[in-house]
């Protein structure tokens, strides 16, 4: 980690500030519908973007799932507003997915476009993205959160392991990470932290894998959402298919990626987008020390990093 006098909410300020700066243009992004989690880590894109461009953000989410009634997100500029501006047509799968490989990589693994946050590596920026699009529950997200930590008694342990284990359609693109792998990872954190009250929060779309996980866990408190519907599936299509669960499933997704933030260490696979945002979250909330987001490699096992996927050295992603 490198230290740094500022703290994370200078650099999330700084992100505002720059964000609300007047602009003749307007970068305006029609999301396309996909996961719960990549859409938010498209709005994370997007905004980068429109600040690489010193341009302000507009978007239209075109999806059954609800993301701005789960999250406060403070950089939308009002398309109204933007019609009377030069418009910037964005497009996520045009110019980013199906862009060059550098050009691809540079919008998902982005170094800071705003001088203020320079001095941040890529994984500390994209914290403060993720922060500015997801880490503002809304009221209704907020119930949820806390109904749930009353439920497991989430203030009665000093240290919080999140957990995500992804299933579903996961393997159609990747092997799924071997449950010891994870275990591995997490008595090793259990083994870091001696004398202290542990909580394994665990957020999975399987619903056999509690039991998985407390198996190789003896003596270790492993909670998640005991109310939550677990469809082990292509979620995004079960939406598609069937908008009445849009809500259910957007809160589902929303409280489990702002609990993984509220971890003190999020585990879980490099491929998963509730890896990627829980944990840069809980990057954000500990002092942008990015040690504490272990992501595994599905083929090996070991521990990896999402940043891969682009092309990024792993020799240069893990300290």
């Amino acid at each position: 980690m490198m230290a740094f006098e500022k703290s994370p909410d200078y650099y999330l300020q700084a992100l505002f500030k720059a964000n609300q700066s007047k602009s003749a243009e307007t970068l305006f992004h029609r999301v396309e519908h996909a996961g719960f989690g990549a859409i938010t880590s498209r709005l994370m894109t997007g905004l980068n973007i429109s600040l690489a461009l010193d341009a302000n953000y507009s978007y239209l989410i075109d999806s059954p799932y609800v993301v701005e009634e789960m999250f406060d997100i403070g950089v939308k500029q009002s398309i109204e507003i933007a019609k009377h501006q030069e418009l910037i047509e964005w497009d996520f799968m045009r110019d980013t997915w199906n862009a060059q490989p550098q050009i691809k990589a540079d919008h998902q693994y982005p170094a800071s476009p705003i001088k203020e946050c320079a001095e941040l590596s890529r994984h500390q920026w994209c914290a403060v993205l993720a922060q500015a699009i997801c880490g503002a529950p809304s009221a209704t997200l907020y119930k949820e959160i806390d109904a749930l930590k009353n439920r497991i008694h989430w203030n009665s342990y000093d240290v919080h392991i999140g957990l995500h284990v992804r299933r579903g359609d996961k393997n159609s693109e990747c092997p799924y990470v071997p449950n010891e792998s994870y275990l591995r990872e997490v008595r090793g954190l259990i083994f870091k932290n001696p004398q202290k009250k542990i909580l394994v929060f665990l957020s999975s779309d399987d619903p056999n894998a509690i039991e998985h996980i407390q198996t190789g866990l003896i003596g270790v408190d492993v909670r998640w959402d005991d109310c939550e519907a677990r469809y082990n599936n292509f979620n995004a299509g079960m939406v598609a298919a069937n908008p009445e669960l849009a809500l259910q499933e957007s809160i589902t997704a929303a409280k489990n990626i702002s609990l993984l933030g509220e971890c003190n260490y999020v585990i879980g696979m490099r491929h998963a987008q509730f890896t990627w945002l829980g944990g840069l979250l809980a990057v954000f909330n500990h002092g942008l020390d990015a040690s504490i987001h272990i992501m595994l490699d599905p083929y090996t096992g070991f521990r990896s990093h999402w940043a891969i996927l682009y092309g990024f050295p792993l020799s240069t992603l893990l300290l």
